[in-house]
Protein backbone atom coordinates (compact mmCIF):
# COMPACT_ATOMS: atom_id res chain seq x y z
CA UNK A 1 0.00 0.00 0.00
CA UNK A 2 2.77 2.26 -0.80
CA UNK A 3 0.97 4.03 -3.41
CA UNK A 4 -1.24 5.23 -0.65
CA UNK A 5 1.40 6.41 2.31
CA UNK A 6 3.31 8.01 -0.59
CA UNK A 7 1.46 10.90 -1.45
CA UNK A 8 1.21 11.73 2.07
CA UNK A 9 5.14 13.21 1.60
CA UNK A 10 3.58 15.57 -1.14
CA UNK A 11 2.29 17.53 2.48
CA UNK A 12 5.98 18.59 2.91
CA UNK A 13 5.56 21.05 0.34
CA UNK A 14 3.43 23.16 2.68
CA UNK A 15 6.58 23.87 4.74
CA UNK A 16 8.68 24.36 2.11
CA UNK A 17 6.85 26.84 -0.31
CA UNK A 18 4.66 29.00 2.65
CA UNK A 19 7.64 30.09 4.61
CA UNK A 20 10.25 31.00 1.92
CA UNK A 21 7.53 33.55 0.10
CA UNK A 22 7.35 34.93 3.61
CA UNK A 23 11.40 35.30 4.42
CA UNK A 24 12.10 36.86 0.72
CA UNK A 25 9.58 39.71 2.10
CA UNK A 26 10.63 40.00 5.45
CA UNK A 27 14.01 42.29 4.88
CA UNK A 28 13.46 44.13 1.19
CA UNK A 29 10.13 44.26 1.66
CA UNK A 30 10.46 46.45 5.19
CA UNK A 31 13.15 48.50 3.46
CA UNK A 32 10.41 48.92 0.38
CA UNK A 33 7.89 50.54 3.03
CA UNK A 34 10.24 52.49 5.17
CA UNK A 35 10.19 50.62 8.30
CA UNK A 36 13.29 49.23 8.42
CA UNK A 37 15.68 52.06 9.03
CA UNK A 38 14.07 52.70 12.49
CA UNK A 39 14.42 48.97 13.37
CA UNK A 40 18.29 49.22 12.78
CA UNK A 41 18.35 52.03 14.86
CA UNK A 42 17.73 49.94 18.04
CA UNK A 43 20.08 48.12 19.62
CA UNK A 44 19.43 44.82 18.58
CA UNK A 45 22.27 42.79 17.90
CA UNK A 46 22.24 41.41 13.88
CA UNK A 47 21.90 37.69 15.26
CA UNK A 48 19.26 38.47 17.16
CA UNK A 49 17.15 40.77 14.52
CA UNK A 50 17.63 37.61 11.98
CA UNK A 51 16.36 35.08 14.77
CA UNK A 52 13.64 37.29 15.75
CA UNK A 53 12.72 37.48 11.65
CA UNK A 54 13.33 33.43 11.30
CA UNK A 55 11.21 32.93 14.23
CA UNK A 56 7.76 35.00 13.00
CA UNK A 57 7.92 33.18 9.77
CA UNK A 58 8.84 29.55 11.32
CA UNK A 59 5.67 30.12 13.78
CA UNK A 60 2.78 30.66 11.82
CA UNK A 61 4.35 28.19 9.06
CA UNK A 62 4.68 25.34 11.90
CA UNK A 63 0.88 25.54 12.70
CA UNK A 64 -0.48 26.20 9.07
CA UNK A 65 1.26 23.12 8.62
CA UNK A 66 0.04 20.84 11.43
CA UNK A 67 -3.41 21.91 11.29
CA UNK A 68 -3.30 20.72 7.52
CA UNK A 69 -2.04 17.48 8.71
CA UNK A 70 -4.35 16.91 10.85
CA UNK A 71 -7.28 17.97 8.95
CA UNK A 72 -6.02 15.23 6.25
CA UNK A 73 -5.98 12.66 8.73
CA UNK A 74 -8.91 13.63 10.20
CA UNK A 75 -10.75 13.35 6.88
CA UNK A 76 -8.97 10.01 5.72
CA UNK A 77 -10.38 8.97 9.01
CA UNK A 78 -14.47 9.80 8.65
CA UNK A 79 -14.22 9.51 4.74
CA UNK A 80 -11.87 7.01 3.49
CA UNK A 81 -12.89 3.06 3.01
CA UNK A 82 -11.36 1.50 5.99
CA UNK A 83 -8.53 -0.29 4.20
CA UNK A 84 -7.37 2.77 3.04
CA UNK A 85 -7.40 4.12 6.50
CA UNK A 86 -5.57 1.63 8.12
CA UNK A 87 -2.48 1.39 5.48
CA UNK A 88 -2.02 5.55 6.55
CA UNK A 89 -2.40 5.31 10.18
CA UNK A 90 -0.27 2.39 10.45
CA UNK A 91 2.39 3.45 8.52
CA UNK A 92 4.28 4.66 11.18
CA UNK A 93 7.29 6.40 9.79
CA UNK A 94 5.82 8.08 7.24
CA UNK A 95 3.78 10.00 9.85
CA UNK A 96 6.59 11.03 11.97
CA UNK A 97 8.57 11.86 8.96
CA UNK A 98 5.98 14.50 8.15
CA UNK A 99 6.22 15.57 11.92
CA UNK A 100 9.77 16.05 12.17
CA UNK A 101 10.54 16.85 8.67
CA UNK A 102 8.38 20.31 8.68
CA UNK A 103 10.50 22.19 10.97
CA UNK A 104 13.40 21.04 9.57
CA UNK A 105 12.47 21.50 5.56
CA UNK A 106 10.71 24.96 7.00
CA UNK A 107 14.11 26.10 8.52
CA UNK A 108 16.06 25.57 5.21
CA UNK A 109 13.25 27.73 3.23
CA UNK A 110 13.29 30.21 5.74
CA UNK A 111 17.29 30.59 5.11
CA UNK A 112 16.99 30.83 2.00
CA UNK A 113 14.87 33.17 1.96
CA UNK A 114 16.41 35.73 4.52
CA UNK A 115 19.62 35.25 2.51
CA UNK A 116 17.95 36.22 -0.57
CA UNK A 117 16.24 39.25 1.35
CA UNK A 118 19.36 40.47 2.68
CA UNK A 119 20.98 41.08 -0.49
CA UNK A 120 17.83 41.96 -2.72
CA UNK A 121 16.73 45.33 -3.49
CA UNK A 122 13.31 44.85 -4.91
CA UNK A 123 10.62 42.39 -3.44
CA UNK A 124 9.60 40.83 -6.97
CA UNK A 125 13.86 40.17 -7.43
CA UNK A 126 13.64 38.86 -3.57
CA UNK A 127 10.63 36.30 -4.39
CA UNK A 128 11.81 34.90 -8.05
CA UNK A 129 15.46 34.48 -6.62
CA UNK A 130 14.39 32.67 -3.51
CA UNK A 131 11.86 30.18 -5.21
CA UNK A 132 15.00 29.38 -7.92
CA UNK A 133 17.12 28.46 -5.27
CA UNK A 134 14.83 26.34 -3.06
CA UNK A 135 13.72 24.63 -6.50
CA UNK A 136 16.83 22.83 -6.67
CA UNK A 137 15.93 21.62 -3.22
CA UNK A 138 12.70 20.81 -3.21
CA UNK A 139 12.41 18.80 -6.83
CA UNK A 140 9.79 16.68 -5.47
CA UNK A 141 9.66 13.93 -2.86
CA UNK A 142 12.20 11.42 -1.83
CA UNK A 143 12.72 9.01 -4.28
CA UNK A 144 12.54 5.21 -4.03
CA UNK A 145 10.41 6.24 -0.70
CA UNK A 146 9.01 3.12 0.56
CA UNK A 147 10.75 0.04 -0.36
CA UNK A 148 10.97 -0.90 3.22
CA UNK A 149 11.47 0.92 6.91
CA UNK A 150 15.54 0.63 6.91
CA UNK A 151 15.53 2.69 3.87
CA UNK A 152 13.28 5.33 5.23
CA UNK A 153 15.11 5.44 8.80
CA UNK A 154 18.57 6.34 6.69
CA UNK A 155 16.66 8.99 5.10
CA UNK A 156 15.44 10.43 8.57
CA UNK A 157 18.85 10.11 9.66
CA UNK A 158 20.37 11.87 6.40
CA UNK A 159 17.64 14.61 6.56
CA UNK A 160 18.02 14.79 10.37
CA UNK A 161 21.45 16.49 9.34
CA UNK A 162 19.11 19.76 7.79
CA UNK A 163 18.75 20.74 11.52
CA UNK A 164 22.71 21.44 11.59
CA UNK A 165 23.17 22.85 8.84
CA UNK A 166 20.21 25.13 9.30
CA UNK A 167 21.92 26.53 12.23
CA UNK A 168 25.24 27.42 10.20
CA UNK A 169 23.30 28.64 7.57
CA UNK A 170 21.52 31.02 9.41
CA UNK A 171 25.00 32.31 11.21
CA UNK A 172 25.95 32.73 7.33
CA UNK A 173 23.08 34.97 6.83
CA UNK A 174 23.72 37.04 9.92
CA UNK A 175 27.45 37.71 8.70
CA UNK A 176 25.53 38.79 5.32
CA UNK A 177 23.49 41.45 7.08
CA UNK A 178 25.02 44.70 6.19
CA UNK A 179 22.90 47.76 8.26
CA UNK A 180 24.65 50.10 6.47
CA UNK A 181 24.13 48.75 2.71
CA UNK A 182 20.22 47.69 3.67
CA UNK A 183 20.02 51.65 4.68
CA UNK A 184 22.60 53.68 2.12
CA UNK A 185 23.04 51.45 -0.61
CA UNK A 186 26.92 50.82 -0.08
CA UNK A 187 28.87 48.39 1.72
CA UNK A 188 30.12 49.33 5.31
CA UNK A 189 33.65 48.13 4.44
CA UNK A 190 33.87 50.62 1.25
CA UNK A 191 32.50 53.02 3.89
CA UNK A 192 35.10 52.58 6.43
CA UNK A 193 38.08 52.31 4.31
CA UNK A 194 37.28 55.68 2.43
CA UNK A 195 36.99 57.44 6.10
CA UNK A 196 40.45 55.90 7.47
CA UNK A 197 42.19 56.31 4.11
CA UNK A 198 44.07 59.60 4.46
Amino acid sequence: MKFVTFPLLYLLLIPTVMPSTLAAYSVVGEKEQGTLEPLLTTPLRTNELILGKAAAVMAPTLVLSYVLYGLFLLAVQLFAHPALASAVFHDGPVLLALFLFAPLVAGWAIVVGLAVSVRANEVRVANSWGARELSHYCRGPPHGGGRDHADLRSRVGVRGGILVIDVRALRIVSRMFDRERLVTGTKATRARARRVSP
